[in-house]
């Protein structure tokens, strides 16, 4: 994976359009402080994929934990109070 470097000053639309230009053609981009990253560009349909993985993570575990509360309920593990 190639490693691009930019110093950003204020606003700079060049700089920031130099930036969207490698985001966009698939590269990630890591913003840093201090020299520890901090965050990271991508393009936006990496991003998408990403959130999609998360639902589809979350929905599984909501799934898991429904069938295990509902497991403990008929197995009479789950105390009502």
């Amino acid at each position: 994976m190639t490693s691009h470097a930019f110093e950003l000053h204020g606003e700079e639309p060049a700089d920031l359009e130099r930036l969207a230009k490698v985001a966009r053609s698939g590269q990630v981009i890591y913003l840093t402080l201090d020299g520890v990253r901090i965050a990271a560009v991508v393009a936006a349909d990496a991003a998408d994929a990403i959130e999609r993985g998360e639902d589809a993570w979350l929905a599984q575990l909501a799934t898991e934990s429904l069938a295990v509360t509902l497991r403990l309920r008929r197995d009479g593990a789950w105390a009502s109070r």
